[in-house]
């Protein structure tokens, strides 16, 4: 056993995380963001084998149902979008409803939205 076995969650669910721009309301000040917030998903999608992370769950080594678990996944890229914007020079504001992370500019658009969708 390793470090990372005690930490990964244990899930059968296969995945990815995806997202789309908004073309009508993306714009260049919204470019280092939004970079930032990619890095987020391609970090996510590359460690979707297993990532170290410490969370109470885990420590028995339980196994999270397929929706706890893509609950999970989508509020660390929305503390990720929060982290990543906080010290933006443009307004970005991040939040969640349901089943996605949605990413909104100064003006309320949306710019970007991510989601979980689930491959098996």
């Amino acid at each position: 056993m390793t470090k990372t076995d005690l930490l990964q969650p244990r899930t059968t669910l296969q995945w990815d995380m995806k997202f789309r721009l908004e073309n009508n309301a993306f714009d260049d000040r919204h470019k280092m963001p939004v970079t930032s917030i990619i890095q987020s998903i391609s970090f996510w999608n590359r460690h979707k084998d297993g990532f170290p992370y410490d969370c109470i769950f885990n420590h028995n080594k339980q196994t999270l149902s397929d929706d706890k678990f893509i609950d999970y996944l989508l509020d660390m890229v929305l503390c990720d979008c929060k982290t990543g914007t906080r010290y933006s020079d443009t307004v970005i504001k991040c939040g969640r409803g349901g089943h996605h992370v949605w990413v909104l500019n100064g003006d309320g658009k949306r710019i970007m939205m991510i989601w979980i969708e689930v491959t098996k």
